[in-house]
């Protein structure tokens, strides 16, 4: 049974003419009738009572009538979605991100995306820094929103800076940094530094950026430990245990009831920046069509 036959079957049982049939699909009589004969065989079934002066369809032959015009309209919505997935229309993108993007423009353009192409799902995975090169290396992801690459590329990886955020230094009220509007990194040097840190420390970990950005003007920061939530490294803060260094979109993260100042860093060569990366060789309909729509903005 293929498509044709039910085509065929559909236009005899509404015209109940092979001579019509015939002429609508531009073949012979004898080509329809013999199209008709196959897929009886192949139900098992009569579909049509034939005798030299008319046509009419039996009992089974009506049933089948709307059987027919349900399996042909599901191929050909597969067919439709087959195409659309190939044109990335349709289907599925994975997408990765790293902690503490959710406060980014990361949220909005995976809004956007979404909203251009509803019928492509977007299957969302949050991991550390180190994870997500990894997984997007491996094709665990399509593609991923983390910190830049720098000036330590993997080969095949494209990269694509969406936003940078400026770096701010939190204190206590009572520090003597809080009658100051704005730092720079020369007057950081003294002091006491909480810093964060991912659970598997890589090249990539933001904790050995801003150290190297520190490095650029002659400073080695004191450390006094690491820790991986940026509530709790805030909250130490608070407890004047010592300092810290944050993106803008974690000023919003203090911890509720608690006096933190969050004081500019003028100088640092190092913004905090959201990119997003992805193979270049990945073949996914989908993400060509994310690419074009982050790209828009």
């Amino acid at each position: 049974m293929n498509i044709q036959q039910l085509r065929h079957f559909l236009v005899l049982a509404d015209t109940l003419s092979f001579t019509k049939t015939a002429e609508k699909y531009y073949i012979s009589q004898t080509a329809v009738s013999n199209q008709i004969k196959a897929l009886e065989e192949k139900l098992g079934v009569q579909l049509f009572q034939r005798d030299n002066r008319k046509v009419l369809l039996t009992p089974a032959g009506k049933v089948f009538v709307k059987e027919a015009k349900s399996i042909i309209t599901r191929i050909e919505e597969a067919v439709q979605h087959t195409k659309d997935a190939a044109e990335g229309f349709a289907g599925e993108i994975h997408v990765g991100y790293q902690w503490g993007f959710e406060r980014t423009v990361f949220p909005r353009v995976l809004q956007d995306f979404q909203y251009e192409y509803p019928n492509i799902e977007i299957l969302i995975e949050r991991d550390e820094v180190a994870a997500l090169y990894d997984g997007v290396m491996e094709g665990k992801y399509d593609i991923i929103f983390n910190l830049p690459l720098s000036g330590k590329k993997k080969s095949g990886l494209k990269e694509m800076v969406l936003a940078r955020y400026p770096l701010y230094v939190a204190v206590p009220p009572q520090h003597p940094f809080a009658e100051f509007h704005s730092l720079k990194r020369e007057q950081l040097a003294d002091e006491i530094f909480i810093s964060y840190r991912q659970n598997a420390l890589s090249e990539y970990d933001p904790t050995q950026a801003i150290l190297a950005d520190f490095a650029d003007v002659g400073l080695v920061p004191n450390i006094n430990f690491q820790h991986q939530a940026i509530e709790s490294i805030l909250l130490f803060v608070a407890l004047g245990k010592g300092i810290t260094i944050v993106p803008e979109y974690f000023l919003p993260c203090a911890p509720a009831g608690i006096n933190l100042l969050f004081i500019p860093l003028e100088d640092s060569a190092l913004p905090a920046e959201v990119a997003a990366i992805w193979q270049e060789k990945n073949t996914n309909p989908a993400l060509d069509k994310f690419v074009e729509c982050i790209q828009k903005d």
